[in-house]
């Protein structure tokens, strides 16, 4: 497939893999997709987004472990998935 930028366009993806943030256009092109996909998934996923902040105040993180802060953003990927 071919992908036909603007030229500014291409003067941020140039400067972006110069300055060392990418490997390739490529790889800044998956990061701006997987960006695109979990704002899509957000807007498109109020009642999921609500639960998790409901839940996260219920217990502040800095009064957790560092093995129940991990537990708990684990609990929170696997829900956000499903």
């Amino acid at each position: 497939m071919q992908i036909n930028t603007d030229p500014k366009h291409d003067q941020a993806i140039r400067d972006a893999v110069a300055a060392g943030q990418y490997a390739n256009p490529e790889a800044l092109i998956d990061d701006l997709l997987t960006a695109y996909e979990t704002e899509r998934w957000i807007h498109s996923n109020p009642e999921k987004i609500k639960q998790l902040i409901e839940a996260s105040e219920q217990t502040p993180l800095t009064d957790l472990s560092l093995d129940e802060l991990r537990d708990r953003m684990t609990a929170t990927i696997n829900r956000a998935a499903s």
